[in-house]
């Protein structure tokens, strides 16, 4: 508006000036002198025209500076709005990676200048998966948008949140906040999101997992990213609704960790992992029935690798089909030779069973080591089906068809109720040792025990429970009549060859691992 009012201002000074100047110089009479001359020449109509053209351009111009000034404006504004969209996440409104990549970048520069030290935040919904696939994508966008509202709210001044992608979140802490700011933002993001999410007229329960790196000379913000996500990672595995920092220890053990990780490689190809095998026996006759199947691996230099890291590092890095079929192949081809009433039991990890080609892969160790079905039997956790009921009762079926028993490991820790069960055919019950364990010690455990045998008789399916390791435990096992048993007072893991040793003399014991002393235990073999 202030430009249009300049050149009206400009053009009227102009006409003002040109007119008073034409009657200085009489410039009229010349013109009316000239044009009565040459009448023919119609110089009268001329001059009119040239005195409208000059009242009428001002305006012209004013139009057109108008329509250019709104383009301007317009394009001005597009490219504004391509920009925000560029830079911020459509679902949550909150800035997106590329935008933290560029906040990361200029604070590292000043940092560098002296600035202070600069954190980030990364994190990860824990069971956001299940609840999306059971729920729905509008249920599951709707909390995403409330951990983002959350997030806003917990975060203070100059505190960047981010959403990355999925069900991935990211804060950019300023340089000028210490440890103690990140820690605490961290334990505020951990209890905002521990609060129940009211959506759809039900209550959801999310929780997160939190890791955070701290810059340092030296590292541009691809590295703290990485430090960050393996911190978070950490805190996932280890429990989740955890919060990790990365250290120069956690560098330590993930370089330990990428070296184990070839050398997992390694021994898969050379065959270093070799199943172990640990007696089910029948409670009521304490007679041996079968045995549970269980990975080892002795390392050449760091002697026998726990189960619970080199399995958790198969799952990481995508190796847990290669280990699982080359122990099982060796089970069978082992056990083969053993006294056919006696059957194996196999873990499978969730990821394992959303293999849609799992009964076809298990089809093919079976015949290619020619061991029967019906003495197989497929161990899966509530985790492994709880996500997609249809999917899991498909692939059970599947299974049984072939002739494979199914068994639901670590009853009673997960989400499965008698609704689940009732919907699921499963064979057998396994109850977690962490009830078992307990169960001479702790009342209310005990009734959980009782419980579950119960309802596994309602429902006509065995149960097995693992983690006996002591007289007592089994004495009251045997009174609230659990079928199977497995744990310490019977048999450590033992390697193939042992068991074989052992089977051959008639004799299959060891020495206990519990308070009650060292004994050996002669296991007569079911008939």
């Amino acid at each position: 508006m202030g430009m249009q009012k300049t050149w009206f201002a400009i053009w009227a000074i102009l006409l003002i000036a040109g007119w008073l100047m034409a009657g200085h110089i009489e410039m009229f009479e010349l013109v009316f002198n000239f044009s009565r001359a040459h009448e023919t020449w119609d110089i009268d109509e001329v001059f009119s025209f040239m005195i409208l053209l000059g009242l009428a351009l001002p305006v012209i111009l004013t139009i057109s500076n108008t329509k250019l000034r709104k383009s301007l404006l317009a394009r001005q504004k597009a490219e504004e709005r391509a920009q925000h969209i560029a830079r911020h996440d459509p679902l949550t409104g909150l800035h997106n990676r590329r935008a933290m990549a560029e906040i990361m970048r200029e604070r590292i520069k000043d940092a560098e200048g002296g600035g202070g030290a600069l954190s980030i935040l990364l994190m990860d919904l824990d069971r956001f998966k299940p609840i999306n696939d059971l729920r729905g994508h509008d249920v599951g966008d709707q909390i995403l948008q409330e951990v983002a509202r959350r997030l806003k709210t917990v975060c203070q001044w100059g505190q960047v949140p981010v959403r990355l992608g999925g069900d991935e979140f990211a804060v950019v802490i300023p340089e000028n906040e210490n440890f103690d700011a990140a820690t605490g933002l961290a334990r505020r993001i951990l209890s905002a999101l521990k609060t129940k999410f009211q959506i759809g007229g039900g209550e959801i329960t999310v929780g997160t997992s939190v890791g955070i790196a701290v810059w340092s000379p030296g590292i541009d913000e691809e590295q703290l990213f990485r430090h960050a996500d393996q911190a978070m990672y950490r805190a996932k595995r280890e429990g989740r609704g955890r919060l990790n920092f990365f250290d120069d220890d956690l560098g330590e053990r993930l370089r330990e960790e990428a070296e184990l990780e070839v050398e997992l490689t390694e021994a898969i190809e050379a065959e270093e992992i070799v199943p172990y095998f640990q007696p089910i026996v029948d409670i009521s006759e304490r007679r041996l029935v079968g045995f549970e199947v269980l990975a080892r691996w002795k390392h050449p230099r760091l002697g026998q690798v726990p189960p619970t890291r080199f399995i958790a590092l198969a799952e990481d890095t995508g190796q847990i089909n290669a280990i699982s079929w080359l122990i099982l192949r060796q089970a069978c081809n082992t056990v083969r030779e053993w006294p056919e009433e006696l059957s194996i039991s196999f873990n499978l990890s969730p990821r394992q069973f959303r293999d849609s080609e799992l009964a076809e892969t298990i089809s093919a160790v079976l015949r290619n080591t020619s061991f029967p079905p019906e003495r197989l039997e497929i161990e899966i956790t509530e985790s492994a089906v709880i996500e997609d009921l249809g999917y899991a009762r498909e692939t059970i079926e599947r299974l049984r068809w072939i002739g494979i028993r199914i068994s639901l490991d670590d009853f009673g820790t997960g989400f499965s109720g008698l609704a689940t069960l009732s919907r699921l055919p499963f064979d057998k019950l396994k109850i977690d040792r962490s009830f078992v364990t307990q169960v001479t010690k702790d009342a209310q455990k005990a009734k959980i025990v009782a419980g579950i045998i119960s309802l596994a008789d309602t429902l006509d399916l065995s149960v097995t429970a693992e983690g006996i390791e002591t007289e007592e435990t089994y004495e009251l096992l045997a009174d609230l009549n659990c079928e199977l048993g497995q744990g310490f007072l019977f048999e450590r893991p033992l390697p193939g060859a042992e068991i074989s040793e052992l089977l051959k003399s008639g004799q299959l014991g060891g020495e206990l691992g519990c308070s009650g002393g060292s004994t050996l235990r002669s296991l007569p073999v079911a008939s």
